[in-house]
């Protein structure tokens, strides 16, 4: 019974301890407006989005929504949001479009170049699926 309530709690919760499966299973649609607001209540909670690549790397990435503007170009760059994951397997590139899938953390913060503050969201568990396409 114990181990059962364990992880009943950990699948509401969205617990770190998901797998991919279950992370892709109880996704909820957000988007990066939703990520920096945190509308709905979404910290520790599943999320998924669309998003173009920003910078990858093997255990991080950083990754913008999506609002193309009427020239083709991706109006969103000022949304990045950050992912922790293994992405060591996968070959992505800047400007690729991708699935996201992962574990909403809330808002981290870092120190600029130029001094100010900033916050951005921030997905642990990242499942990153390229979807073929590419942004200018």
């Amino acid at each position: 019974m114990g181990i059962l309530l364990v992880a009943f709690v950990g699948l509401l919760t969205g617990d770190a301890s998901m797998s991919a499966d279950q992370i892709k299973a109880t996704a909820v649609q957000v988007t990066a407006d939703d990520l920096y607001n945190d509308r709905g209540n979404l910290v520790g909670k599943p999320v998924k989005f669309t998003a173009e690549v920003l910078q990858p790397g093997d255990d991080t990435m950083r990754v913008c929504g999506i609002a193309i503007d009427k020239y083709g170009f991706n109006d969103a760059m000022d949304k990045d949001i950050l992912l922790d994951g293994d992405f060591s397997k996968i070959t992505i590139y800047e400007h690729d479009e991708v699935y996201v899938y992962g574990v909403f953390k809330g808002q981290g913060s870092y120190t600029t170049v130029l001094g100010a503050e900033r916050k951005i969201p921030m997905i642990k568990s990242a499942i990153v699926v390229p979807t073929g396409n590419k942004y200018k």
